[in-house]
């Protein structure tokens, strides 16, 4: 098992026994109140009351507003029977990611300070623990800027799985009340902007994306696992600076926020003052907040860093012809965008959700000159060639993210329950052919550097010594304003 539990507000499931993985391009519609029931599942009040979930993820995104001055509550839940219980996540309005789990007299709590990320928008945040190994960790996740940070959580207790049922599945969370008007994968800044003409707050900055992995089954690395990082070039051409307020660790745009080691008596975290406890409403229902985009609950610690982007039926180029990804081993010899040839160093397999912000982007083909249609991560980069890249933007060869190539007819968002993503590994950052477009490499930065980040993400199991560090991507990578006006620029 794996993934036993997702709510993307418009699709409830949850299997103890773990989700029946469907066909990715479902999409959300029509799922209505058909969708809030898990297929061939066990019912909420058929799970023993006692039953406990002793290690796991619980995934959750959703958009941050920095200007909000009211706490913004993500998920909470209380209880008194059998035992008082209380389960809170929320932003506090200083800008504090805050989680309690209090089981008893016992509780368990993190913080995180969200001001050390530079322009926050679309976050995924992430609770791992293992309550037998007494190890948990909360994460997050600018998926914008790629920046990190992670502080372990001390007294990890074993969840109530009819809790966690009750939350996936709460009625309320449906009917996407968290999805305004717009294009899909939208988050409010880009549609307010896409309405106005503007570029989006920070969609030319430079982009940096990280993964972080916990010790799970529920991924594979062919002797390792990667990361991404990556800068971007502005309207102007140029690449910015990282924010004077973050501490950005070797060019990576990994952010740790001061994480030291905890010691046993001294309470764990990247800050020392206390952090705010959430505030949890006696005998609440359970609740999803509005800004909430995805929930989903595997029995595993799962990596939530460095994540795959490539869907395994993507024909890559290697020397002896094209081969599907998934077919692929370390060793193989890989052709790459320039003409070059190279060994793979490693692929990385990880099933993951496909709904929320990892619902996957199908490009079809023949647009972007594509021999196939294939399927990526919305934060997947794809390079773009040709004389209106070097006529805009001074470059021949840009990297753009393929969520930003949804408005073109070629690309759509494919959402659905259960995906398995690959990505290949190689000692330098580059792109290979996937189906006819260039389709970057694991961009790894500096992770190896970082053992804190390194132990969250899906390169946990390789050694630091053995992981390429990637100074710099490939090509500059474009925001969304300029990805945007290349392809309404370029016939494709």
């Amino acid at each position: 098992m794996s993934w036993i539990g997702l709510n993307d507000r418009q699709i409830a499931r949850f299997d103890a026994r773990g989700i029946a993985p469907e066909g990715v391009g479902a999409g959300a519609a029509g799922a209505g109140a058909a969708g809030s029931q898990p297929r061939a599942a066990l019912p909420e009040n058929a799970l023993p009351e006692d039953a406990m979930l002793c290690q796991g993820s619980l995934v959750v995104e959703t958009c941050f507003d920095p200007t909000c001055k009211q706490p913004q509550i993500l998920v909470s839940l209380a209880r008194d029977l059998p035992w008082p219980c209380r389960i809170a996540l929320q932003i506090s309005e200083t800008g504090q990611l805050c989680w309690l789990h209090r089981q008893g007299s016992v509780s368990s709590k993190g913080a995180l300070d969200l001001n050390l990320l530079t322009q926050p928008d679309r976050l995924r945040i992430s609770y791992n623990w293992d309550a037998p190994a007494r190890s948990a960790w909360l994460t997050v996740l600018d998926l914008d800027s790629g920046q990190a940070l992670t502080t372990r959580v001390a007294h990890p207790a074993p969840l109530l799985l009819r809790d966690l049922a009750r939350i996936l599945l709460n009625p309320a969370s449906l009917q996407g009340q968290c999805a305004a008007t717009g294009h899909p994968g939208e988050t409010p800044a880009e549609r307010m902007d896409n309405q106005t003409g503007r570029p989006a707050t920070g969609a030319a900055t430079s982009h940096t994306e990280l993964h972080s992995a916990g010790h799970s089954d529920s991924h594979s690395v062919s002797h390792s696992d990667g990361l991404s990082a990556s800068y971007s070039g502005t309207r102007t051409n140029r690449l910015q600076q990282p924010h004077p307020r973050c501490h950005t660790a070797h060019h990576t745009g990994l952010h740790v926020g001061q994480l030291p080691e905890p010691q046993p008596d001294q309470p764990p975290g990247p800050r020392a003052e206390p952090h705010p406890e959430p505030h949890v409403e006696p005998h609440s229902e359970p609740h999803l907040g509005p800004g909430l985009r995805l929930i989903a609950l595997s029995d595993r610690p799962e990596p939530t860093l460095m994540v795959p982007t490539l869907c395994g039926d993507a024909l890559i180029d290697t020397e002896f012809g094209p081969r599907p990804v998934q077919d692929l081993r370390p060793g193989d010899l890989i052709c790459l965008a320039g003409g070059d040839i190279a060994p793979l160093r490693a692929l990385i397999t990880q099933q993951l959700p496909a709904c929320g912000w990892f619902a996957p982007v199908e490009l079809r083909a023949p647009f972007f000159g594509l021999h196939q249609s294939i399927l990526v991560a919305q934060d997947h980069h794809l390079l773009l060639t040709g004389p209106d890249a070097d006529y805009l933007f001074g470059e021949s060869h840009l990297l753009v993210k393929a969520r930003h190539l949804q408005h073109h007819n070629g690309a759509r968002l494919c959402p659905g329950l259960l995906q398995t993503m690959y990505q290949l590994l190689f000692d330098d950052h580059t792109c290979v052919q996937a189906g006819g477009i260039g389709s970057e490499s694991l961009f790894t930065g500096q992770i190896a550097a970082q053992p804190a980040l390194l132990a969250r993400s899906t390169l946990a199991q390789m050694p630091a010594a053995r992981i390429p560090r990637h100074k710099h991507r490939f090509r500059p990578v474009l925001g969304r304003f300029e990805a945007e006006t290349l392809i309404r620029a370029t016939s494709v």
